[in-house]
């Protein structure tokens, strides 16, 4: 058994390695790429893997992981903020998808309607290890579409377990009453609630706290692994998903300040372990069946996309976003979900899915996967080409970009010279306080509804609204304002803002904020007067700090970095002239070194004044602070005595210093 197990991983490792590259050299994105492995390497292919369950076994912890990592880059206060958009977009999606499919389908087939139903659970789940890996790759998690898609996939992940509960119910073999079955899993619910309050509060701060002060990497490698496959089985034994139980115990480490830690060893292992995940579900895919019923399977396809893609952004669009998020997150869910199998899997013991619909329901669900990557690639384009067309058509009214009535409207009466914020995050937030300090008058642009109810009843000038779409920058005075600062992290629709705002008004200041240092030239080119780089922001500070210790002018150092922003971080970007630069900075100061030393009790220089001294003179050093009882003097004059205990820092080269180390 271990022979084929070991086997079958050398096999997928090795196979995988030649798809993916062939694939990246074709451009066909990575998900693609597995789950073509698992075809191949499958029963259904060329036969190569004999320990399948296994393989299904390891491709579970990968699920695990990948929940796991995204728990820990979420947070237990960003999921209390989305909680409105978990309970009520997540409960319009799967509810109205179970409907809809289930009337619509009755026209076609002559299934029952407790197969119907069920086959309305199958269809209403959507991918979350899919759609959450690649918004993690393209840094769209905490985008208003990624909160969204995280919000709905959250309950679904939720619901997974009542609909696997009213299976045996729909079949007619539910043993007890369903009312003391569902009054178990609230039971269930409270005591997981119960145990991430617990170990967000006391347990797990505690317990982490004791493991990094041992400093032993390995301890705290598999107290993080401890936890997040415990809490996963727990949530398993309880009758819960294990993907739910896996985020919470992310969640849970979240809270505390060892969560990058924690992500960071957990990393290789999620990437390994999710890649097998997805050619397991390869594995599945049985190629024969879309050339049995390729009508079928292809008319399904289409069904489930289009039918998720509407329900989906319909449920995005009912909790307040614009209709460019809600598409969006529409084209993001139009998949079938992985946790879909295994309830198709459970209602096909139940037989409520006869055999050849099983295949072809597997068949294309598979495929809908396989073409998620290809629309959330391609999302923000299909997004703007239905706004475009909705508006020619006249159906594109105002409440459609966002400008809805109950948020009112951005007081413009009084603005002119104004400063335009888009996003009103951490960052954007401080611009606006920037903005009140220095008595400059600003406007607010954001799209999450309850921000802008909570902030208007501060009395914040601030509107709901897409700041992408030319009538929300009308409405705030476009035309008038002098500076727009772009603070949100979605990069392409840092980009939209940024081309309308400059084709509104061609003298407005641009500055935009991205994470990403490919945007620097796009955004440039697209309008924007400054690009704000996340990473280059911080190694420019780093930059500076360096240069400090080496004692290079305060006046070299604005220049350098007046040089760094004008040119749009280029020296950064480029070898050739960050290293000309580095060598003109070394030759300026080749041998200068700093030092500190102690003064002993029975040194020459205790009790003596520095002009007694006469350091410079005598050891070729210049004494520039010294370190006594928790002050420092920077800069002593001449009258200062030296005390033993005095910590001294002086300047020289290393010659020098072993000369005065003696005497000290």
């Amino acid at each position: 058994m271990l022979g084929e197990i070991l086997a079958g991983l050398s096999i997928i490792a090795g196979l995988s390695m030649v798809v993916l590259y062939c694939c990246h050299r074709a451009g066909i994105p990575t998900l693609v790429s597995f789950i073509l492995v698992g075809i191949a390497a499958g029963p259904n292919g060329f036969g190569l893997i004999q320990a399948e369950h296994e393989v299904e076994l390891v491709a579970e912890i990968g699920v695990i992981l990948l929940l796991f990592t995204i728990g820990l880059e979420f947070s237990f206060n960003k999921l209390i903020q989305i909680k409105r958009n978990v309970f009520v977009g997540g409960t319009f999606q799967v509810f109205s998808t179970i409907v809809v499919s289930m009337l619509l389908l009755s026209f076609f087939t002559g299934y029952s309607i407790n197969s119907l139903v069920f086959i309305g659970f199958f269809i209403s789940l959507s991918s979350t290890a899919i759609v959450m890996k690649l918004f993690q790759e393209s840094g769209e998690v905490d985008t208003p579409q990624g909160r969204n898609c995280l919000s709905i996939l959250l309950f679904q992940d939720l619901i997974v377990v009542p609909m696997m509960i009213f299976t045996p119910l729909l079949a007619g073999e539910l043993n007890g009453g369903i009312a003391t079955t569902f009054f178990w899993l609230f039971l269930k619910g409270s005591g997981i609630v119960l145990l991430v309050w617990v170990g967000i509060k006391w347990f797990v701060p505690r317990v982490l706290h004791g493991i990094v002060r041992t400093r032993n990497r390995e301890l705290f490698l598999l107290c993080i692994v401890f936890m997040c496959i415990g809490i996963a089985w727990i949530t398993h034994e309880l009758g819960l998903s294990i993907a739910l139980g896996a985020f919470l115990a992310g969640l849970i480490i979240s809270e505390s300040e060892y969560s990058h830690q924690a992500f960071g060893n957990i990393l290789p292992f999620r990437d390994i372990f999710t890649s097998i995940f997805f050619i397991s579900i390869g594995m599945l895919f049985e190629p024969g069946v879309v050339f049995d019923y390729p009508l079928v399977t292809l008319g399904l396809v289409v069904f489930f996309v289009f039918v998720k893609f509407v329900l989906a952004g319909s449920a995005a669009f009912l909790s307040g976003y614009p209709l460019r998020t809600s598409l969006i997150t529409g084209i993001s869910l139009a998949q079938v979900g992985e946790f879909s199998f295994i309830l198709l899997s459970f209602g096909s013991d139940y037989n409520l899915v006869p055999s050849p619909l099983y295949q072809i329901l597997l068949a294309s669900a598979i495929i809908t996967m396989a073409l998620t990557p290809f629309l959330i690639q391609y999302a923000h384009p299909v997004a703007d080409r239905i706004i475009s067309l909705l508006s020619r058509l006249g159906l594109f009214s105002g409440k459609f970009t966002g400008d809805q009535g109950n948020t009112g409207s951005a007081d413009t009466k009084e603005l002119k010279d104004h400063v335009i914020i888009v996003g009103y995050g951490v960052i954007g937030s401080m611009v606006a306080r920037a903005c009140i300090i220095s008595r400059v008058p600003y406007a607010i642009i954001e799209m999450n509804p309850r921000t802008v109810k909570e902030e208007k009843e501060k009395g914040e000038n601030i509107v709901y609204g897409d700041s992408i779409q030319a009538p929300v920058l009308e409405n705030i005075a476009i035309k008038e304002a002098r500076v727009l600062v772009v603070t949100i992290p979605d990069r392409v629709a840092v980009r939209k803002v940024v081309a309308v705002a400059r084709q509104m008004n061609p003298e407005v200041h641009i500055i935009a904020r991205t994470r990403f240092v490919a945007e620097i030239d796009m955004l440039s080119r697209l309008g924007a007067n400054e690009v704000i780089t996340e990473e280059y922001e911080i190694a420019m500070e780093l930059f500076s700090l360096l240069l400090k210790r080496y004692l290079i002018s305060e006046q070299e150092i604005l220049r350098l970095l007046n040089e760094m922003k004008a040119g749009n971080y280029s020296i950064l970007r480029s070898k050739e002239q960050l290293d000309q630069n580095v060598c003109q900075i070394q030759e300026q100061v080749p041998d200068l070194k700093i030092s500190t030393f102690k003064v002993q009790e029975e040194s020459e220089l205790v009790g003596k004044t520095l002009n007694e001294i006469d350091l410079r003179q005598e050891y070729g050093v210049t004494l520039i602070a010294i370190q006594r009882s928790g002050e420092t003097i920077v800069n002593p004059s001449s009258n200062t005595y030296i005390q033993k205990g005095d910590i001294i820092t002086l300047i020289g080269d290393e010659r020098d210093f072993n000369r005065i180390r003696g005497k000290v």
